[in-house]
């Protein structure tokens, strides 16, 4: 009985190797839930192979992220827009190379769920859970076990599967802030520029300056003893609006246009133009106007507080020291 099920459901399978051969490359770095590429449908899956992360959308918003395993460097999985073909509870596993077919349980490298998705390649359980974010299989997409069964009872037959490679990408958390990832070029097809990445998604290119893989802010807001001024992120710092700024504390602010320079209180602070609009380098404002200063990363946010201190029209600078001309 148990070999004529197989033999039933291996007809439309047809399931591809996922034993590791080889130590698991290091998972990516980045995988926070509620962040992801844009979906190419209402309701599907994304895969992006360099992040090592299956995104799962629903009615166009992203509803959970996975970690999972991709084919190695030499059984490469393929890129492309398919559709869930087929699906099995328990399957059955019969070697590509040959051998014994291996029933369910916990000698079954396919796990407890799959579901093909372009002719032998399919989206799977595990019975090593160590390779999970890894370039491991022979080209299927490894899940960890509980994983999969969760997305098995979501995907219907005919459900969309993109899988892209893009090492670079701006994605945008459920709370609406962005953010560009960055992963490994981990097939060796070639990584993609994050300024022309930011560009295209309308950001300056030097908005960050990644150094690796990882998750880089784009987006910043400041308080200024509660009040808000405008901000945003260049080369990785957060950097307030230098009138605006003033204007809170009190400050006088100068522009001296040959050296494209903002001076606060007559001292010279880091400037960033955007739009005819001076920005000054957050933190080096708060140590020339004597302000407390802080970078919230939960929200992205600087905060100032305080105010300066004047003796005779004076500025007495609270901490720090006064920034060299």
């Amino acid at each position: 009985m148990a070999l004529s099920h197989w033999r039933a459901v291996a007809a439309g399978l047809v399931m591809a190797a996922v034993l590791a051969l080889g130590k698991p490359a290091m998972a990516a770095e980045t995988r926070p839930q509620g962040i992801g590429p844009a979906p190419p449908a209402p309701t599907g899956i994304v895969i992006n192979l360099p992040a090592r992360t299956l995104y799962w959308y629903v009615d166009g918003t992203l509803n959970r992220s996975f970690p999972v395993g991709i084919g190695r460097t030499t059984d490469q999985t393929p890129t492309g827009s398919y559709k869930i073909q087929n699906k099995a509870v328990n399957p059955w596993w019969l070697p590509p190379w040959g051998g014994d077919i291996v029933p369910p349980g916990p000698s079954n490298p396919l796990g407890t769920r799959w579901m093909a998705f372009n002719y032998s390649y399919g989206i799977h359980g595990n019975n090593v859970p160590s390779s999970i974010g890894g370039v491991v299989s022979a080209g299927c997409i490894r899940m960890f076990n509980a994983d999969v069964e969760w997305l098995y009872d979501q995907v219907r037959v005919g459900t969309p599967v993109n899988v892209i490679y893009e090492t670079a990408q701006v994605q945008t958390g459920a709370d609406g802030r962005r953010y560009l990832a960055v992963y490994p070029d981990v097939y060796g097809w070639g990584s993609q520029s994050a300024a022309d990445v930011l560009t295209a998604a309308g950001l300056a290119a030097d908005t960050v300056a990644p150094d690796g893989p990882g998750l880089y802010r784009l987006d910043a807001a400041a308080l200024v003893n509660g009040q808000s001024v405008p901000a945003l992120l260049h080369k990785g710092r957060p950097y307030v609006a230098a009138r605006a700024l003033a204007n809170r504390l009190g400050a006088e602010v100068a522009w001296e246009h040959e050296t494209r320079t903002v001076y606060l209180d007559g001292q010279p602070v880091t400037t960033h133009l955007k739009v005819s609009t001076g920005y000054v380098d957050a933190e080096e404002a708060a140590a020339v106007l004597g302000v407390e200063y802080e970078w919230n990363s939960e929200t992205n946010t600087v905060l100032f507080s305080g105010t300066p201190m004047y003796v005779s029209g004076h500025l007495l600078i609270g901490r720090g020291s006064a920034l060299e001309g």
